[in-house]
Formats: structure tokens, sequence, C-alpha cells
């Protein structure tokens, strides 16, 4: 076997072993699982084989590690409610009518927490705030989610008041000062509804989008145009690559999409989600520079390892990965396919429709069973609205970039950017809206786990019967 699939099959039965133990209830159960794992080893050995044998240690080894990491958390101290404390803004979002953060909590007492506030005052990252409150422990319903975060509780509106500003210089705060400043431009150049719709796309800002906008993008299944999951930089990053080809050569385009991509995660704070979907989204332009498929197997499966080595808890719990995770590959190793298929290999259409369409139809078969778990519902609308909206979605973006750029050098040419990206955002929200109408979802209340393992035997399968050449080291 060569090297490069041995270290595709360790490292993805590492990734199981993580899985395993992140599903199981708690320690004696995952302990079970290993000693239940370690079984395989000891029958492979003695018939002789050997690469199972290491395979299943991968796995036990991925067990451990989750069950370590776990055992490592920092001791958390919560104060008792309505007991005063101090803490440390670590992050500050806007959200609606209210603003989110996540603050790191002083001594005597430790750990994370997210409060809800009201809107006013603003607090920004590296505030230091006192708050008098109840705090709430999550539910074992909530509890994993928050835990992929490292936060160990929450607090709705509790009395806050500021100590201190942040003081002295913070790449993290610079960041977020960028990210504030473009939101600021973009809503003082462009009319409100469309103003919130490109900082949504550009910056993943969705803290003031109204609950009509939030459930048109809901039932159209647009809503990872603003999502910082990476399911739309990973669509984004192949389209801005697709624009700049048309004027530019293959090499300057790739460099183009990097580049745009590496703004992106800049402008969006360069938080962990998104520089996820950053990672992802240049293996996906990296994989149009090469036909060695194999090697990007490799690359997204030596990608997810580390993030997963960072934070074990992503893997199970953190739809943004899952999501950034299988739409690169369905990208990679699908649309090829769907285009076969459909006759599109050696025209893109007008628009590149045809190359929308494919990317779209990869992207949604890929991520389908999640979506399914996640949200319990699809809709076949999907298809359409995104193979509209997704061929304006470079250019607005571009000229997104230019509003802000220009904006903040003379307000007249940020304006006559946002002249022309006022016309691509009303269409893509007449789009969206006007095919909302006619969204009828397909609901699942519960997604089996077979069912899910046989969807994607199915869709491999059709891989491999593809006959495209690439595919042969899958």
């Amino acid at each position: 076997m060569p090297l490069h699939d041995k270290a595709f099959w360790l490292l993805a039965w590492y990734l199981i072993g993580v899985a395993i133990a992140s599903a199981t209830i708690n320690f004696s159960h995952s302990l079970l699982v290993s000693a239940i794992l370690s079984v395989f080893p000891a029958l492979a050995l003695i018939s002789s084989k050997k690469e199972l044998a290491v395979l299943s240690l991968a796995a036990i080894v991925g067990v451990g590690h989750f069950e370590l990491s776990d055992a490592l958390r920092e001791t958390v101290l919560l104060p008792e409610n309505q007991i005063p404390f101090t803490a440390i803004i670590k992050k500050s979002e806007e959200r609606g009518e209210s603003q989110r953060l996540t603050v790191a909590l002083n001594k005597p007492f430790s750990g994370k927490i997210r409060i809800t506030a009201e809107r006013f005052p603003k607090f920004s990252y590296g505030d230091i705030i006192e708050i008098s409150g109840n705090i709430e422990t999550p539910t074992e319903e909530n509890q994993n989610y928050l835990r992929k975060d490292n936060l160990s509780a929450t607090a709705l509106f509790p009395e806050i008041s500021l100590i201190k500003n942040a003081e002295g210089f913070s790449i993290r705060r610079t960041l977020y000062n960028i990210k504030d400043w473009s939101d600021k431009i973009i809503k003082k150049t462009l009319p409100q509804e469309e103003a919130v719709f490109m900082s949504g796309i550009l910056l993943g800002e969705t803290g003031s989008f109204k609950p009509e906008l939030r459930d048109a993008l809901s039932s159209t299944g647009t809503s990872h145009l603003v999502a910082l999951s990476g399911y739309n930089i990973t669509i984004v990053a192949e389209s801005v690559m697709i624009a700049l080809g048309w004027f530019l050569k293959r090499k300057k385009a790739f460099a183009g999409g990097a580049i745009a991509i590496t703004l992106f995660v800049i402008m969006t704070g360069a938080e962990a989600a998104t520089v996820r979907a950053g990672i992802m989204g240049l293996i996906l332009l990296l994989a149009n520079q090469s036909e060695r498929i194999y090697s990007f197997r490799n690359a997204i499966t030596i990608s997810a390892a580390v993030m997963v080595i960072i934070n074990p808890n992503i893997l199970f719990w953190d739809i943004g990965f899952q999501l950034s995770f299988v739409a690169v590959l369905g990208l990679i190793y699908l649309r090829p396919v769907i285009s076969k298929f459909l006759k599109f290999e050696s025209d893109k259409g007008f628009l590149n429709w045809k190359e929308n369409i494919a990317t779209t139809l990869a992207a949604q078969i890929a991520v389908l069973p999640i979506l399914l778990n996640a949200f319990g519902s699809f809709s076949p609308v999907s298809i359409l609205a995104n193979m509209l909206v997704l061929s304006a979605i470079p250019l607005t973006m571009l000229f997104g970039v230019f509003v802000i750029f220009f904006g903040s050098i003379l307000s007249f040419l940020g304006f006559l950017f946002g002249f022309v990206a006022h016309f691509l955002l009303l269409y893509e929200l007449t789009v969206i809206k006007t095919l909302s109408r006619f969204s009828i979802g397909i609901h699942i209340e519960h997604i089996n786990i077979i069912a899910v393992i046989f969807y994607y035997v199915i869709v491999l399968y059709a891989i491999r019967r593809s006959k495209i050449k690439s595919f042969r080291h899958i």
C-alpha cells in the first residue's frame, strides 16, 4: 500500500474513533468501545492482518484522545446566582435588538459563559465588565453545543456595568475593529435590507436579519450564503476563481481566489470557524490546479484531523465543521460526476449556469443528510434558488469589497460602486423571496444512522462507477 494511502486510512480511523467517543454517553461507554475495538488488533495479529491491527489501534487512539481532552478541560468554578463577578469579553456580536457576549470569568471564578445582553450600551472585545444575574448551566440537550466552544453556562440579560475599556494593542481586537468598520461603511452606503444582506455575505454578520429574511433563506436553502460554516466559502471560492478566469490566467486566478479567501477570513474576525472554512476553501482551489485527486483526499483528511486534535468536540457537535468538510468533498468528487452525467464538461453555459447547476447539486447531495439531521427539512426549491443566485454572488462580493475599500477613502466612490451592488443584491433578494413562497419542505424528525451510511455508500458507488480516471485512488 502506498504511503499516501496508509496516511489516509490511519487518519480516517483516528477520526472514526473520535466520532465513536463523541457519540457515546459517558466514559464507561467509551471504555467499553475501546475494549471491543482492542479485540480486532489481537485477532488481526493472529491472522497476520497487520493493517487491520494498526487501523484498530488508530481508532482506539481517537477514542482515548477525546476522553483525555475531556478530562483535561479547564476546571470551571461558576458564581452562585446574583453574586457579582467580573469578566473579560472575548467576543461581542450584535443580534438584532440584543448583543451576545462571550466572556472569560476572572478570579476567584473560572470558565467561559455566553451572555445575551441589551443592545446598548455596546461592549467590545477586551472590555472588563461586572456582571450580576442568574447563571444557567446547560441542559443535556444543548450541553455539547456549548461544549464545542468551551462554554460552561449562559446568562440572559443580567445587569452589566463597564469597569474598564480594552487597552493596548491586540491583533484579535484589531481584526474585530476591521469587521465593525467594514459593516458600518456597508450600512452607510447601501439601502437597509441590501446592506444587511451584503454584511451577511461578506462578513457573516447576521445579527440584523429580520425573521422574514431568515425564513426566506432557510426555505430556499440559501442560508449558507451568510454562514461562517464554510458551506458558502467552498462554493464562493470556486465562483471567484471562475470569474477571475474570464480575464486572468489560471495561476493568477488561483492567486486571486486565495487572496479573496484570506480577506474573507480577516474581515470576519479570523474566528476559529472562519479559519477552518478558509482552509477548506484553499484546499478546494488547490484541487482545481491538479488532477491528483487522492492528494486532496489526504489534504482534507489531514486538515480535519489537525482541527479535531485541537478541539475533538467539533467533529460530532459542530455543524459548521461538518458542512465545511463534506461540502468540499462533494465539490471535489461529486461535481465532475454530475458534469459528466449531464454532459456539461465541454460547455459551462452562459454566465457559467451549467457549472453552477453541477456545483449546487454536488454540494446539496453531499450535505443532505447533515442538513436533514440538523434542521429536519430540505426543500427541492433550493437547487433552483442556488443556481439563480450563485451566478451573481462573485460580482456581489467584488463590488462589496469595492464599497468598503473606496468608501473608506471617499464616500462618493463608495456610493458609485454601491449603485451596482444595490441591483445585484436586489436581484438576489427578489429571487430568494419569490421562490420562498413556493418552497415545499421535506421534513424528517429523526434520521437513522444506518440510513446515512447507506446513503453515502450509494454516493461513493456512483463516484467509483463514473470511471473518471483521477478517482481511481478513492
